[in-house]
């Protein structure tokens, strides 16, 4: 199985100074992507289907962002593994 069998097994805290406390101090904020996570992108969603993502991160407790992580992670693993297979049925 590929390493991407467990997508967010891997977190680790990352800390960035950009939470300010009511003391009026910046303090450390948790951020909890993997070591190394590369940059962002931006992905446009149809409303119905934001609504789902925003329905399942609701379910499983996480945010948004996690939760479109995950599932498009879910969704490579698909991806590899039925690409692999067409190019054993197709390529011997």
């Amino acid at each position: 199985m590929s390493s991407l069998s467990n997508p967010v097994g891997d977190c680790q805290p990352f800390t960035s100074p950009t939470d300010h406390s009511s003391e009026g101090t910046v303090r450390p904020r948790g951020n909890y992507g993997p070591r190394g996570m590369s940059r962002p992108i931006s992905l446009r969603l149809m409303p119905e289907e934001r609504a789902d993502i925003e329905r399942i991160a609701r379910k499983e407790g996480r945010a948004v962002s996690p939760t479109c992580r995950m599932l498009c992670l879910k969704g490579l693993e698909v991806y590899l593994q039925e690409r692999a297979e067409m190019e054993r049925r197709y390529h011997r």
